[in-house]
């Protein structure tokens, strides 16, 4: 859809009186499920809390999230070729926002910045079996990143021992699973809808919008660490542009001004402290595999 179609459809709802700023959400799940045995789904609203989902010596999920950080692990042991088992962990947001520049008029629609998103995960599938015909023994582990309810994602990784398809990373090893291991990067995230300045207040077209979707799977014998899944690394805006948040506080997004593109304190992690978070995390996630492999309840 075109930059100049979608302003003219915003602009047509304003005019037929249809733009209702809605407010900030986010919802984050974990989910065990397998074979002959009862599932676990759990699920949070409220952010900064952790919800698990567990079978215990099967399956171990985890999901935490607030507007500023996403956190999500799953971690699966094969029971039988033919008892598949799968952990599941998911996050979606929508933050609201306005953005202001005194030198542009009211409703002014910009071109559109990407909101930059920085990503830490390991994937990790343990060799298997290949096709449908022993579900228990294909191994997978995935991670992706998109807007929620896009078909396609913008950013996937995921690692199997399928050879008729899953392995997708940038640089595919020779045998099966194709694509274990560590990756770190960045995802530019495209808002909703047309962007726009001063549109708060009578005639206002309504504020901007960022729905983002992160979303890790595991397979029978695989794992998928993202414990420090997602946090917002720090977008430019044009210059003399300022942002503000519908019902949130701060900056959780890290919008800066191209002459202060400096991202808040706590947007970012901060060097060392940071890398000693992230091995924090990582011997959680070891101690919880541990724990898994020996049945012992997670």
């Amino acid at each position: 859809m075109s930059f100049l179609f979608r302003s003219a459809v915003a602009l047509a709802l304003v005019a037929s009186g249809s733009v209702v700023a809605r407010a900030s959400s986010i919802i984050y799940n974990a989910n065990c499920s397998g074979t002959n045995t009862t599932n676990d789904f759990q699920q949070s609203g409220t952010p900064g809390q952790i919800v698990t989902a567990s079978i215990p010596g099967q399956c171990a999920a985890s999901a935490s999230a607030d507007f500023s950080v996403i956190k999500l692990d799953t971690a699966t042991t094969e029971v039988g070729p033919f008892q598949p088992n799968q952990g599941v962990a998911s996050a979606q947001l929508e933050v609201q926002f306005y953005l202001t520049n005194p030198s542009l008029p009211a409703n002014t629609f910009i071109p559109d910045p990407s909101i930059r998103i920085a990503f830490d995960v390991i994937i990790n599938a343990a060799p298997g079996g290949s096709g449908g015909g022993r579900p228990g023994d294909v191994t997978f582990s995935g991670f992706d990143v998109r807007r929620t309810n896009d078909q396609v994602a913008l950013f996937r990784i995921g690692s199997t021992s399928d050879v008729f398809g899953g392995n997708v990373c940038p640089s595919p090893l020779a045998t099966y699973p194709q694509c274990n291991g560590h990756y770190t990067g960045f995802v530019d995230v495209p808002l909703t809808d047309p962007t726009r300045v001063n549109s708060s207040g009578p005639g206002g077209i309504g504020p901007n919008t960022l729905r983002l979707s992160v979303h890790v799977q595991s397979n029978n014998s695989a794992l998928t660490d993202a414990a420090h899944t997602v946090f917002f690394s720090g977008t430019t805006l044009p210059a003399d542009t300022t942002v503000s948040y519908t019902d949130l506080s701060g900056n959780p997004l890290g919008l800066n001004a191209a002459s202060t593109a400096v991202p808040e304190p706590g947007t970012v992690l901060p060097g060392l402290a940071g890398l000693a978070v992230i091995l924090g995390l990582r011997g959680r996630w070891f101690r919880r595999r541990v724990q898994l492999q020996s049945g012992r309840s997670v």
